[in-house]
């Protein structure tokens, strides 16, 4: 099983592909999608350096897409998070 899933893990398909892709282009793609539970899934599955800069934009694009249903739990733990972090800073 480990050998196996560093093997799958060490796969490049093309690597420069990952190296440009980012947020603002996934959210540029699908700004117009209606299934805003798909262009989620596509923010949570795209392959991006985890880092802080990243994480605040994917935050920024997540929450206007999710806003499209602004009763959406999700969208709502979101908000709630960023006023969490606003208060004890």
């Amino acid at each position: 099983m480990k050998d196996g899933k560093t093997i799958i893990n060490s796969i490049k398909f093309n690597s420069s592909l990952e190296n440009e892709l980012n947020y603002s282009k996934i959210f540029n793609n699908y700004k117009n999608e209606d299934n805003f539970l798909y262009v989620k899934n596509k923010f949570n599955n795209a392959p991006i350096k985890k880092s802080r800069k990243n994480d605040w934009m994917k935050f920024q694009y997540l929450t206007t897409i999710l806003s499209k249903d602004p009763t959406y739990y999700k969208y709502i733990n979101l908000i709630q998070k960023l006023e969490f972090n606003k208060k004890n800073i």
